[in-house]
């Protein structure tokens, strides 16, 4: 983790300048994905699927897809991510009532 994202916690979303993506190269060390966009998370990541491995389960300070066009940071059975509400931890009980699925993945050092 390069930065802890406790003290991101209410940093405000921005669709071009600081979407989900933006918030997880700012917290973790990921590869830049500069082609990464704020709608198709999932579908870019499978683009660049080489730079992840998946997890069969979550694991403290993994990458988190959530439905089909968010991503967060697990952890202790909750989901860091940034959205229109901006940056914020909520429950993975709560992420469950919003978003249908979730998909777990570590960077590949």
């Amino acid at each position: 983790m390069k930065t802890n994202p406790n003290s991101l916690i209410g940093k405000q979303y921005d669709k071009d300048t600081y979407h989900c993506w933006h918030f997880i190269e700012e917290v973790m060390h990921v590869p830049l994905l500069q082609d990464v966009h704020v709608d198709h998370a999932n579908d870019d990541v499978e683009k660049h699927i080489g730079k992840f491995e998946e997890l069969d389960a979550a694991e403290n300070n993994c990458i988190v897809l959530i439905g089909k066009s968010h991503i967060g940071i697990w952890y202790n059975g909750g989901i860091y991510h940034n959205d229109v509400g901006g940056v914020r931890y909520e429950t993975h009980r709560v992420m469950r009532m919003k978003y249908p699925g979730f998909r777990y993945f570590k960077v590949k050092q």
